[in-house]
């Protein structure tokens, strides 16, 4: 990942970023099963689907969304099933 990223940790459902940006990269912690995130251009749940993974308990999941990333023109909405965190590498 290059450097001038800004990172936003999620451990509940809920807004990592609440203005437009360029979400560069994810990456899901699992918790105690298979774990999922779905994240949305929105400040909540509905919307365009920007990234989405899935990780079996007690590993990781990174995605790479390319060296310029996807726009999100409201923001990113993490909505995350049984995953202990959610990190969300993005720029403004």
């Amino acid at each position: 990942m290059s450097k001038g990223l800004l990172v936003a940790r999620v451990t509940e459902d809920g807004a990592a970023v609440s203005r437009a940006c360029w979400l560069v990269h994810v990456t899901i912690i699992a918790g105690e099963g298979t774990s999922s995130a779905i994240l949305y251009d929105n400040n909540a749940a509905s919307g365009t689907v920007v990234a989405q993974g899935q990780c079996a308990q007690n590993y990781a999941d990174h995605i790479d969304l390319g060296p310029d990333g996807v726009y999100c023109s409201t923001g990113v909405y993490v909505d995350l099933s049984t995953a202990s965190a959610v990190l969300v590498y993005y720029r403004i």
